[in-house]
């Protein structure tokens, strides 16, 4: 009886995932068109109405307290890159990211990546903007770093410029964990489009231990800050996060 409960929840859980990311796509064509789309005012005017209905259900269907980061896959899923369920740059349930596919290079610390940026994240007329640029590199090298076993957290993000990234456009993207010395990890990276280099990345990123994580998340949640770690981190509780190696806080 306790088994078809748990896998009730898990399939529950699972529903929940796939409507979230449904909705997800959903809301980022909504919120091109808020951006970029020249509609007529009485159409506006229906669909902000049924917009704010909407979003007054989900009030209600909300809890209290902060909000609770969803886990969902790690480096390596079953497609052969990692999953950021609720990432603002890869996550497919976060309405404002493009978003971007990440895997990892076989026999390497290299991870690659493949996006396209869209309406709502121009900078220049026709071009990404360079806030969202690195903001892909941050995570890009982020993941590099997870896949070399590295976790940190940024200390620099350096990017160059080297000419516009556009819109509407499949880029690539290349970032390499180069090693680490002391607690300092360096990383490189690269956007491309069409064979072109548009951007590159360096960072160095500061490794920190699963208790300093739990620690700046009781800073930042207070008593929201085990379980919130729980579901981003793993099915354990969170006061056992000492008991995970750096690499598993993707």
């Amino acid at each position: 009886m306790e088994n078809n409960l748990e896998d009730q929840n898990s399939d529950e859980s699972i529903k929940a995932i796939d409507y979230r990311i449904d909705a997800s796509t959903s809301l980022r064509r909504i919120i091109r068109a808020v951006v970029a789309q020249d509609i007529p005012a009485s159409v506006w005017e229906k669909a902000s109405a049924e917009l704010k209905l909407l979003a007054e259900l989900l009030d209600q269907e909300s809890g209290d307290g902060s909000a609770l980061r969803i886990r969902m896959g790690g480096i390596e899923n079953s497609e052969g890159g990692p999953i950021f369920l609720t990432s603002p740059v890869s996550g497919p349930a976060n309405p404002i990211s493009p978003p971007i596919k990440w895997w990892p290079e076989e026999g390497t610390n290299t991870i690659r990546g493949s996006g396209v940026f869209d309406d709502q994240h121009e900078g220049p007329p026709t071009c990404a903007h360079g806030g969202m640029i690195a903001l892909a590199f941050d995570e890009l090298l982020g993941a590099a770093n997870i896949r070399a076993g590295h976790t940190g957290m940024t200390g620099t993000l350096k990017v160059i410029y080297k000419r516009p990234t556009p819109l509407h456009a499949q880029i690539e993207f290349y970032g390499e964990c180069l090693g680490k010395e002391g607690r300092k990890i360096k990383t490189v990276g690269r956007i491309e489009y069409q064979g072109q280099i548009t951007a590159e990345a360096e960072g160095i990123f500061i490794s920190v231990e699963p208790e300093q994580f739990l620690s700046i998340a009781k800073k930042n949640v207070g008593e929201h800050a085990e379980e919130m770690l729980k579901q981003r981190w793993g099915d354990e509780a969170a006061e056992e996060v000492r008991r995970y190696k750096p690499s598993d806080l993707g």
